[in-house]
Order: C-alpha cells, then sequence, then structure tokens
C-alpha cells in the first residue's frame, strides 16, 4: 500500500510505513515551513492511501522556530555569560525567560 502525505498542500515524503499494534506506524519527513516571525505554527499533517485518496488521517504537528538571542552581557562580576532570548527555551534543563 503506497502513502501520499501533505502539509498544507505541500508534499511530504513517507519513509516508512509498517504495521503496529492496532494500525500502521509511519514515518514523514516534514517540509520545511516558515513561521513567519512567531515562534511556533501549529500545522495539520494528512496522510492518505495513494489509490484512495478517500482513505486517510490527520494527526496534528507543530513547527518551532529556533529562538534568537536578544541578548548576551557578564554578571556583575564576569564570571558568567548571561544570555536572554526572544522566546522561552529549556536547553539542558536551563531555562530562560524572554
Amino acid at each position: 500500500m503506497q502513502l501520499t502525505a501533505d502539509v498544507r498542500g505541500t508534499s511530504a515524503p513517507v519513509t516508512a510505513a509498517t504495521t503496529a499494534t492496532g494500525g500502521l506506524s509511519v514515518t514523514v519527513t516534514l517540509p520545511a515551513s516558515s513561521t513567519g516571525g512567531v515562534p511556533f505554527a501549529p500545522e495539520q499533517l494528512r496522510v492518505a492511501v495513494e489509490a484512495d485518496a478517500t482513505l486517510f488521517a490527520y494527526a496534528q504537528i507543530t513547527y518551532y522556530r529556533a529562538p534568537r538571542l536578544s541578548a548576551a552581557r557578564f554578571n556583575a562580576i564576569g564570571s558568567q555569560l548571561l544570555l536572554t532570548f526572544d522566546q522561552a527555551s529549556l536547553v539542558s534543563n536551563i531555562t530562560t525567560q524572554p
């Protein structure tokens, strides 16, 4: 069975499809998305049977834009570099505030 996938009409190649308990496990390579300057953009992924487009499923996905560095400064004694980003982020259990 051949599958097709798309996000907002842009093709998303199906790279793997295997049977799983109670259904099918599908791996899709998502197309690049421009979030238009917003930190995240929710979209819908549509996967359909190529031979019968009436057989399909949707999945909610979210594109995230990488945080942008807003400021960098040293602490009062110069022993730490303090970074500020344009959005909240969680990297190596370190949280920052926008």
